[in-house]
């Protein structure tokens, strides 16, 4: 699998770790979100303002969803933003309030901030 730590000077290349894994036949990523603590506190301004954050899981959940309407199985995670879970859940009801307002709130399982949409879509289906 991949890992893909976004920053603010790698976050418009999400997209491409996307290309390189269907071209690799790679089905697992993890996306991590910058944490800086400690010695890496020097790195606080590398971290993406909200609307790019907001950005680049809205980017991460359509690649999703197009790779696995495609026919692929792919396990996307996002980690170390605890955001990712509620946003995830307030963008399907902003796509299809009706279809997705049961499925959205069953659609993710965290684990410290992960979030993993496909293994959900796998699980409860389209809409997902």
């Amino acid at each position: 699998g991949v890992r893909f730590t976004i920053h603010r000077q790698n976050h418009h290349e999400i997209g491409s770790v996307f290309d390189i894994m269907r071209e690799h036949d790679i089905d697992r990523v993890c996306f991590y979100h910058l944490v800086y603590a400690g010695r890496g506190s020097n790195m606080m301004d590398l971290d993406l303002t909200h609307d790019q954050t907001r950005a680049a899981v809205r980017l991460i959940m359509d690649r999703t969803r197009a790779w696995f309407d495609e026919g692929g199985t792919p396990e996307v995670l996002t980690v170390n933003n605890h955001a990712d879970a509620p946003f995830l859940y307030l963008e399907l009801l902003r796509e299809d309030p009706r279809k997705n307002a049961s499925r959205a709130g069953r659609a993710h399982r965290t684990d410290g901030g992960a979030l993993r949409p496909t293994r959900a879509r796998a699980r409860f289906g389209e809409g997902i």
